[in-house]
């Protein structure tokens, strides 16, 4: 088991991944804690070799085991990974062709936008249309504020489940951001 555990330095979030193989590798029993605590405070810094962490602490970095690290179970184009503060969003368009500047984040590509999981960002101002739901709906509101057409205020932290069935629509005063599983096509009613 290299120090770096199979993830090369300095790619972006390289450190963040090498701690997360490093604790794979301590609950399989083949990294101690203390061990386990450097790959973790290493974690900050991309393209620092663990080593010198080690070293910082006078610990010895692990032993490679005769088969090496472990394989990867999946293929590279089997994961895709984006982070919501600088990935590019796609514009939400509506079945009729009106989009009114909310866009989406959504990876599986299998599934029609909008539908599945996503993260969905509303600009300051907007109300969506009055929908029903064709299936469940839940979402979290991660940033901003929405409140409902009920006058429910909804904040971060706030997870919402919507019945199949139901109707409502939402406004975001300062802009929103919020993860969202919808199962299955909402229907415009207005």
């Amino acid at each position: 088991m290299s120090a770096l555990l199979g993830i090369p330095l300095g790619g972006k979030g390289s450190g963040r991944d090498r701690y997360g193989r490093a604790m794979t590798l301590y609950v399989r029993g083949q990294l101690s804690p203390a061990q386990l605590e450097v790959y973790r405070v290493a974690a900050a810094h991309d393209r620092l070799h663990p080593d010198l962490f080690f070293a910082d602490r006078n610990l010895p970095p692990p032993d490679a085991p005769a088969d090496g690290d472990p394989p990867m179970t999946f293929a590279p184009e089997d994961r895709k990974i984006a982070n919501i503060h600088d990935a590019e969003f796609r514009p939400f368009v509506y079945p009729d062709g009106q989009a009114f500047g909310d866009d989406i984040l959504q990876l599986d590509s299998d599934m029609p936008l909008g539908e599945g999981f996503h993260v969905y960002r509303m600009p300051a101002g907007m109300t969506t249309r009055r929908h029903i739901h064709n299936g469940h709906e839940q979402f979290l509101i991660i940033e901003g504020q929405l409140i409902e057409d009920d006058g429910k205020v909804l904040g971060p932290g706030d997870l919402v489940f919507y019945r199949d069935g139901t109707e409502h629509h939402s406004y975001t005063p300062n802009g929103c951001l919020l993860a969202v599983h919808i199962a299955g096509p909402e229907i415009s009613t207005r």
